[in-house]
């Protein structure tokens, strides 16, 4: 029978008959294991560090929004036009954009560093990276 017909149970008693003499192994037990918790414990924490990262990255970019004039969409009640909603948010926040400022009230090297810092933002919104698909890849090598 395949192993799936077995069921948990059945697979890990498979498992730990096929390992008895690796667990019975007296060195197994403290060199070889403590490298094993050592291992599985730098994972974990290069797990858990990403998902903080990820968080603050999406609390970053929530913040950047309104200066890089993403608008969330405007709740409409029935009968009103959301495009007029959405003109006067964008004219509430016109205020608040950052490149168009430096563009017209900065030198050419602020309106020049001022892009830069945009499209960085805007890169991290749709670049994803992964510090911990990183570790994994380098861990398999």
């Amino acid at each position: 029978l395949p192993r799936y017909d077995y069921g948990s149970n059945g697979v890990l008693g498979y498992y730990h008959a096929q390992l008895t003499d690796i667990v019975q192994y007296p060195d197994a037990r403290t060199e070889l294991f403590h490298a094993f918790r050592e291992l599985g414990n730098i994972i974990l924490f290069c797990m858990l560090i990403e998902q903080a990262l990820s968080q603050e990255e999406v609390t970053d970019l929530l913040h950047a929004a309104p200066f890089q004039n993403i608008l969330p969409r405007p709740y409409c009640a029935e009968g009103e036009k959301p495009e007029t909603k959405t003109k006067r948010l964008e004219a509430k926040y016109a205020a608040l954009q950052i490149v168009q400022n430096v563009d017209k009230y900065g030198t050419a090297k602020q309106s020049q560093l001022s892009r830069e810092g945009d499209l960085l933002t805007r890169e991290r919104l749709c670049c994803g990276l992964s510090l911990f698909s990183v570790v994994l890849r380098r861990l398999r090598a």
